[in-house]
């Protein structure tokens, strides 16, 4: 007694499974006969002709016209887009006026300071007044060489 449902219409049965299992060897098929095609006759050109079977069988040109294409641009490209080349150019050539001119105000913000501080510096000596005291130093230095190049030095 077999307890599964019966399958619905249309739907494969155990007995389908098992003859889809048989080896192919077994299973006899009708050999696969393709329908001919109809071949135009107008669009070939007979290049020409061959005997089969006590016949002669025109031979057609086996391909089409040749397709003319347009060349392609083969040179090469760049590997870095121009354009972009331009901006990051530019980029750098901004900073490197923005830093040179940082400097330049730098240098002369310094140089005004420097310059006052020297002008204060000289004011300062000429108001402070005194004398001045000039002192002479007179140093005697005798150098007395020996044999083989031997020297000393009396201060």
């Amino acid at each position: 007694m077999n307890s599964l449902p019966e399958p619905l219409p249309g739907w494969p049965t155990s007995v389908d499974y098992q003859q889809a299992a048989l080896p192919a060897v077994r299973r006899q098929l009708a050999p696969y006969q393709p329908a001919p095609l109809p071949v135009p006759m107008e669009d070939r050109r007979v290049v020409g002709y061959t005997q089969h079977g006590g016949l002669m069988i025109p031979v057609f040109e086996a391909h089409a016209e040749p397709v003319v294409y347009r060349s392609r641009d083969l040179t090469p490209r760049p590997v870095i887009d121009p354009l972009a080349q331009r901006l990051v150019g530019a980029g750098a050539c901004a900073a490197g006026v923005g830093w040179g001119l940082s400097e330049v105000i730098n240098a002369a913000a310094a140089g005004g300071a420097g310059l006052a501080f020297l002008a204060l510096l000289l004011l300062a000596a000429q108001f402070r007044g005194g004398t001045t005291v000039t002192h002479n130093v007179t140093k005697n230095i005798t150098n007395h060489t020996s044999w083989w190049g031997k020297s000393s030095m009396n201060q």
